[in-house]
């Protein structure tokens, strides 16, 4: 008779391992990543980099998690209704948002 595998646990959820004084790394930086790359000047307008390069937006969480961090941050500095009003994306919100993680 073979044992009974057991079932993986799930992992600790990040309030259970904040409370238990874990370090937790949060990922952030991806303002100066694209700027050094040259996919967007530091100002008003940043948000539009995840509308115009959804590719380099996924794989820069991809890279952050592969460098061990815990936890990955939408980038959606800027991103709210009256920015995009003045450049006339607006209407675009939603999808920055949603594309932004």
């Amino acid at each position: 008779m073979e044992p009974i595998a057991k079932k993986p646990s799930a992992p600790a959820s990040l309030t259970d391992r904040l409370n238990n004084g874990e370090t937790v790394l949060c990922a952030e930086g991806y303002l100066f990543a694209f700027e050094r790359q040259g996919y967007l000047t530091a100002g008003s307008y940043v948000p539009e980099v995840v509308l115009e390069y959804p590719d380099l937006v996924r794989q820069s969480h991809i890279d952050f998690v592969r460098a061990g961090s815990d936890v990955v941050e939408a980038f959606t500095y800027y991103a709210h209704r009256e920015k995009m009003r003045l450049i006339g994306r607006e209407g675009e919100l939603e999808e920055i948002n949603r594309s932004a993680l």
